[in-house]
């Protein structure tokens, strides 16, 4: 059935995070960012998404955030090797996130996410290159705002390791697109097997020739 949900609420329960989320964000952005150190790869080149190996899941992953309004969207779609879309999810956060402290948010709630629905073993992709660079800095420990990098260094030892590669926000537009969904209806929402009907242009778009 088409746009099956199984989650949906304007006021999504955050509580679990509300202890460590307002410092993380102060510490996050008074820390300077390292500079990216080539872990990134040719991924500059990428145009178009690429399906993951066979037995393994994407999730792609997108954070847009607006201060402003102190309103945060997250976009996560998880598609096989075939491209046919597994699950998704738009999630709105009441929070005053700089982007990259955002992407890092979207990192943690694609692992997560990915984890909750049974979805592994993944490859998690995303479009911010300076979130990329705090994850997969080993250093991270030593971090004053270190808590929420802590838990996604758990996760990926609980999902088999899973590997965090960069990619182009062209190659991340489905992710893009829930993540304005949710900015747009202040809701968060899950599709199991599915996706919002307006994206099926984007995902026919990305299926493997």
């Amino acid at each position: 059935m088409r746009n099956s949900l199984v989650h949906k609420s304007s006021k999504p329960d955050y509580s679990d995070e509300v202890w460590w989320s307002r410092n993380f964000a102060a510490e996050y952005q008074a820390t300077s960012l390292v500079k990216d150190k080539g872990l990134m790869g040719s991924y500059k080149r990428l145009s178009r998404w690429q399906a993951p190996t066979n037995g393994f899941y994407k999730v792609n992953c997108c954070a847009i955030s607006d201060i402003g309004s102190y309103r945060v969207g997250i976009g996560i779609v998880i598609r096989d090797g075939s491209g046919q879309v597994m699950a998704s999810c738009c999630q709105f956060l009441e929070a005053a996130f700089d982007s990259h402290v955002a992407a890092i948010m979207a990192i943690f709630r694609g692992m997560l996410f990915s984890k909750d629905c049974g979805l592994i073993p993944g490859v998690l992709e995303s479009d911010n290159t300076v979130a990329m660079e705090r994850v997969l800095d080993n250093n991270f420990l030593n971090a004053s705002f270190c808590t929420i990098l802590y838990e996604i260094a758990d996760l990926r030892s609980q999902l088999m390791g899973m590997k965090i590669i960069a990619t182009t926000s062209c190659v991340n537009r489905v992710a893009i697109r829930l993540a304005k969904l949710a900015l747009e209806t202040l809701t968060s929402t899950v599709w199991m097997g599915d996706y919002p009907v307006g994206l099926r242009d984007l995902i026919d778009a990305d299926m493997p020739s």
